[in-house]
């Protein structure tokens, strides 16, 4: 049955047999057909009788105006009853304008407030989707509302934890994206398999291989450098982030990496590469300093600095923030 021929058995005041059972086979058939009939009767009603349009209505005619209308067909029939009533009614042209108001509010704060993700879309259609409620307006300003708040809490919490959290901290690089693996003399198969693992972020895996190949070439001459890279992965892999707010750091990897750091260290006596070791001590500073132990990190810095190791600079201003 076309929408048409059901308003017109609707408007009857009395029907045929025929007429009644086409009715009755339309509402057993479309579960909206309720509503279509009390939305039709409600706009007849308010160009009939001077009552008023239901806040449903008039939130989904805001709907309609803005393009944001899923199924737009019932409304569209009945627009110019909807249009001629908020001219000649002034309590529904205000409820209109307040909504139109509102929807218009919400829709620029939401846009602002989280962009370029997927969340801007799925906030932005949670928001909107409130006017089908017939408890909307309610219900759309105490959304607005818990939202601001809750944005503004947000943005209070990683304020303040940025704020309390030391440069040392934040600014810890192990792999920075660009980074090109130097061999060091290792060939194994175990080896080059967790480089790969790395090229890829696939920590998990890297570390398996690189323990791997620890454990079946221990007596290597250039073994240190599976410690070495072992331990910068560990370091990188500890990292995880809580609530988007701020970096943690997994203690029982960030252990294992200090310890691979030493290993490195201890293994590697080839002075040609005695600025590997330097970068070892570097990388264990900054890992005791995510643990808190500043004094033990302090004594690492000391050497780097001392002996010139690359990351002299980087060690002089923790150690500088350090004593501040």
């Amino acid at each position: 049955m076309k929408l048409s021929d059901f308003f017109y058995l609707l408007d009857k005041e009395t029907l045929t047999a025929e007429e009644k059972e086409k009715l009755e086979k339309f509402f057993s058939e479309n579960r909206d057909a309720d509503k279509i009939a009390r939305i039709y009767r409600n706009v007849k009603e308010a160009a009939t009788k001077g009552s008023h349009l239901d806040t449903d209505i008039i939130a989904d005619y805001v709907l309609y105006k803005n393009n944001s209308l899923d199924e737009p067909e019932l409304l569209i029939r009945l627009l110019p009853k909807i249009e001629n009533h908020l001219r000649e009614c002034k309590q529904c042209e205000t409820e209109f304008k307040l909504m139109m108001s509102e929807y218009e509010s919400v829709d620029d704060f939401i846009g602002k407030s989280i962009t370029s993700t997927a969340e801007t879309v799925k906030a932005k259609d949670s928001g909107l989707s409130l006017w089908q409620s017939s408890k909307q307006k309610q219900i759309l300003k105490s959304v607005v509302y818990s939202f601001a708040a809750l944005i503004l809490i947000y943005f209070s919490v990683f304020a303040v934890v940025n704020m309390s959290t030391p440069a040392y901290k934040k600014d810890l690089v192990v792999f920075d994206g660009s980074q090109k693996f130097v061999t060091r003399g290792r060939v194994t198969t175990e080896f080059q398999k967790g480089i790969a693992e790395l090229d890829k972020h696939h920590f998990e895996k890297a570390i398996e291989n690189l323990k791997k190949d620890i454990q079946d070439h221990p007596g290597d001459k250039t073994i240190f450098y599976t410690y070495f890279i072992l331990g910068k992965t560990y370091l990188e892999s500890a990292k995880y982030n809580v609530l988007g707010l701020f970096e943690k750091y997994d203690e029982e990897k960030i252990e294992n990496a200090i310890d691979s750091f030493k290993k490195s260290i201890e293994k590697n006596t080839a002075p040609e590469f005695e600025h590997l070791n330097l970068d070892s001590y570097y990388y264990i500073a900054r890992a005791l300093l995510l643990l808190d132990r500043k004094d033990e990190a302090i004594k690492y810095l000391k050497i780097v600095i001392d002996k010139k190791g690359s990351f002299k600079n980087e060690a002089e201003e923790i150690l500088s923030s350090l004593k501040s």
